[in-house]
């Protein structure tokens, strides 16, 4: 029998990638990469915007979608006979063919930030279990600012329905930033914003269905959050995947999923100045409060 298939989301820059790598360190899930990102040129994506709303298109975009979203746990997926052409001897044919079985049988986790908006959409059609990860504003902007990663607000403003039903409180900050982008701390600010408020809507709906964890929790106390969140998963703990929590939460080395993940909570600190650090407190006062206090600034 199949495994459950789950959907690891939340904003960018929240742990989502270590998240899912820690879950498909066991030999019974796939890791699946951001399907969503239209930057990732996967085959046959009908995505034309970051964090695309599937409620707001038309019966037959969501077929497109279903299709497209189907193709990567399926049976016969690109990306198992893909491999076909690296066969040259009967050990790699055997790799191959287990490869094809595990299909029938290993979960998928679809790690994707950007599917945040269509979170929902994805628990009524498939049912899966649904991760949702929310990460401290100033980190969120911190991390944002050291990478430079400027967002085209235009992906939410070309999407009227998304507005209408979730954004109306951003709409004109939306427009106005996607005419004229300012720096990377109003950015991140707004993105933060709209992308939480988004999560506030799902947390409130399915707090009993989702689990909804905070990145500095399991950066905190990685082994015990862990635990709870398997446990939710009704999926076994086993020592491949501890000593993958222990190598990614330990280590001296500072790269995208080895660090020192009790020194990473703070990190921002030091990245952001006092003045920076009070605008996004102010910013994002009336989101954050809904997940931490003013003993976390």
């Amino acid at each position: 029998m199949r495994k459950k298939n789950i959907l690891v989301t939340g904003s960018h820059r929240s742990g989502s990638t270590w998240l899912g790598k820690v879950i498909t360190s066991s030999s019974d899930y796939v890791y699946v990469d951001e399907p969503f990102n239209i930057g990732k040129n996967h085959k046959s994506s009908p995505f034309k915007n970051q964090f695309e709303y599937l409620p707001g298109k038309s019966v037959a975009f969501q077929n497109k979608a279903k299709k497209y979203l189907n193709s990567f746990n399926s049976l016969f997926a690109n990306t198992t006979f893909d491999k076909l052409i690296y066969i040259k001897s009967r050990k790699d044919i055997r790799k191959f063919l287990s490869e094809v079985k595990s299909r029938t049988t290993r979960g998928y986790v679809y790690k994707d930030p950007l599917a945040l908006m269509s979170a929902e959409w994805i628990y009524k059609n498939y049912g899966w279990d649904i991760v949702v990860l929310i990460r401290h504003p100033a980190a969120f902007v911190a991390s944002l600012k050291v990478k430079n990663w400027q967002f085209y607000f235009k992906y939410f403003s070309e999407q009227e329905m998304l507005i209408n039903t979730h954004l109306q409180a951003y709409s004109k900050t939306i427009t106005e930033y996607t005419n004229n982008r300012p720096d990377i701390l109003k950015q991140g600010i707004l993105l933060w914003n709209i992308l939480y408020s988004m999560v506030c809507y799902l947390q409130e709906k399915y707090k009993e269905e989702w689990y909804f964890v905070k990145h500095e929790d399991l950066s905190l106390q990685p082994m015990e959050e862990f635990e709870k969140l398997y446990n939710f998963l009704k999926i076994e703990m086993d020592d491949r995947v501890k000593d993958y929590i222990l190598e990614t939460t330990s280590s001296k080395e500072q790269t995208l999923l080895k660090r020192d993940s009790k020194k990473n909570i703070s990190s921002w600190k030091n990245r952001l100045s006092l003045q920076e650090i009070q605008e996004i407190k102010e910013g994002t006062k009336e989101v954050w409060k809904h997940f931490y206090s003013d003993e976390d600034w």
